[in-house]
């Protein structure tokens, strides 16, 4: 109508009307889906070109959402991508790539400013790296680096370079900076001056001892730099256990993947409590709400009171444990109701006889005394788990599996280690026996 009184004619405009509303059936999907997959194009061929480079940008670009970078950095890993700690002599304020590894972006860390990172990189590049933790409160504006920006750095590993002993450095903290302002006072006075010799006299002050304290135990350490980065960053405490996480566990705690699993699917999962929720029922027993950890996601666990009861000892922050239980879709989020715990350390020794030993043996490689001394090792580690040798030889077309009648061993990570060193890391897992669950 609107045409119309505008001296367009009626059936001039119908038929400019209908040939729109025939194009917008197909055009805005086809403009649509034609941009997205050259964006699609653009994304695969940087990160299959550039990986580094690529995940490092996807890094920065979601720095806010702590949930989201400790997704992306497990994917690094599994891209084989390294990813370094904070440092504050090669770190920068976004995560930027350097020789196919990652710098942890340092404006990442909870607690440390934009412009702390930025005062920091700037005085970096000027006057060069930092010697020493007093070389650096000497040199930055601690006004802008201010006592709480030092704390974060501090228990992120930001320090690491001059002191592994991150507690020692928290709680000498006052020493330091206290140190730094009287420096920076001398350094101003000694400019100041009109009749300064240009000595440089406030190199006279020696820098304080530091008090002797004890590290934080590795799980403290991790915690703290959990605190600040929002996870395990120089090492998460279940990584030494991913070999028994994939054997025996029958889900992560990717949200994603439970999220997909139907109301009382059974499971079982692994990782580390990080919260305890202790409570009572109506009728006054005990039970608890557990937080629990993995590399992938975390989730609520419901110990309800026989569960509770019979397994206090584990129900503790920092416990690695391996949960039995089913999925609860009902009544918001997604929980698993737990059945049964076990310590994680346990599960290999307790089910040796659901797993077997390959050992990849190239005949034209291993030689006769190597064969001796696993076998040696064997002899010294017996249990209950079985071997299973896949052979490749010149002769055969195909390796061929053969089973060792004479040996079940323990696969501790002793006899594992021993085994690395003699026929290579790649050469030595273990597996879930056909059947086992």
């Amino acid at each position: 109508s609107r045409a119309v009184e505008n001296g367009v004619e009626q059936k001039k405009a119908k038929e400019i009307f209908d040939m729109m509303a025939e194009f917008a059936n197909y055009g805005f999907n086809k403009s649509h889906s034609a941009a997205y997959s050259v964006v699609a194009y653009q994304t695969a061929f940087f990160k299959a070109n550039y990986p580094a480079e690529y995940m490092a940008a996807v890094l920065s670009h979601n720095m806010g959402d702590i949930d989201k970078v400790s997704k992306f950095i497990e994917e690094c890993y599994k891209m084989g991508i390294r990813l370094d700690p904070p440092n504050v002599n090669t770190g920068e304020g976004k995560f930027v790539a350097r020789n196919g590894r990652i710098q942890y972006g340092l404006e990442a860390i909870k607690g440390v400013g934009s412009n702390a990172v930025e005062e920091l990189v700037r005085e970096r590049k000027e006057n060069g790296e930092f010697e020493s933790i007093f070389d650096f409160t000497r040199r930055m504006d601690l006004r802008v680096c201010n006592k709480r920006s030092l704390e974060s750095l501090c228990q992120a590993g930001a320090f690491d370079t001059f002191n592994k002993n991150r507690r020692q450095l928290l709680e000498n903290l006052d020493i330091i900076v206290s140190y730094a302002h009287r420096m920076q006072e001398l350094e101003a006075s000694n400019q100041s001056d009109l009749f300064g010799d240009g000595s440089g006299s406030a190199s006279v002050i020696e820098e304080p001892k530091l008090e002797d304290i004890a590290p934080w135990s590795n799980i403290e350490r991790l915690n703290k730099e959990r605190e600040l980065i929002g996870f395990y960053l120089s090492g998460h405490p279940l990584n030494k256990f991913r070999e028994d996480i994939d054997i025996f566990c029958s889900h992560t705690l990717d949200p994603e993947e439970l999220e997909r699993l139907n109301d009382r699917t059974e499971v079982r999962v692994a990782g580390i409590i990080t919260e305890v929720k202790r409570v009572t029922d109506k009728r006054g027993r005990p039970f608890a709400f557990v937080q629990m950890e993995d590399l992938h996601g975390t989730i609520e666990v419901i110990t309800f009171n026989d569960v509770y009861d019979s397994h206090l000892g584990m129900i503790q922050v920092d416990t690695l444990v391996v949960v039995d239980g089913h999925i609860d879709t009902r009544n918001g989020p997604t929980k698993i109701i737990a059945n049964s715990l076990e310590r994680i350390e346990s599960m290999r020794e307790k089910y040796q006889d659901k797993i077997e030993l390959q050992l990849d043996i190239d005949t034209s490689s291993v030689t006769e005394e190597e064969l001796q001394k696993m076998a040696g090792l064997f002899a010294r580690h017996k249990g209950e788990t079985n071997i299973q040798f896949k052979v490749m030889s010149r002769e055969a077309k195909r390796p061929f599996a053969m089973h060792s009648r004479k040996f079940v061993i323990d696969p501790n990570e002793e006899l594992l280690g021993d085994l690395k060193d003699i026929i290579g890391e790649d050469a030595v897992a273990l597996k879930k026996t056909n059947g086992s669950s």
